[in-house]
């Protein structure tokens, strides 16, 4: 089943901390690095998520995800020009 265009298989909303989870899934390009992560730098955000304490700091977690904070370097590489 696809959940927001995000496969259900082996990407489960229910293991996030709510305010990541929400945060995430409004930043697709972050969604796309978290999704391509080792578990042990998933567990890593996590935790760091855990210890958020306002929105604003979740919002720079979920940022952080994007590479050089630029959506675009996403599709940056071999054969993108």
């Amino acid at each position: 089943m696809d959940t927001n265009g995000m496969p259900s298989e082996g990407f489960a909303f229910t293991e996030l901390p709510l305010g990541f989870g929400l945060a995430l899934s409004m930043n697709d390009a972050a969604m796309t690095s978290y999704a391509g992560m080792t578990e042990a730098e998933k567990e890593r955000i996590i935790m760091r998520c855990r210890d958020a304490r306002s929105k604003d700091e979740m919002q720079e977690i979920v940022e952080s995800l994007v590479p050089d904070g630029n959506v675009n370097s996403l599709f940056e590489g071999p054969g993108a020009k």
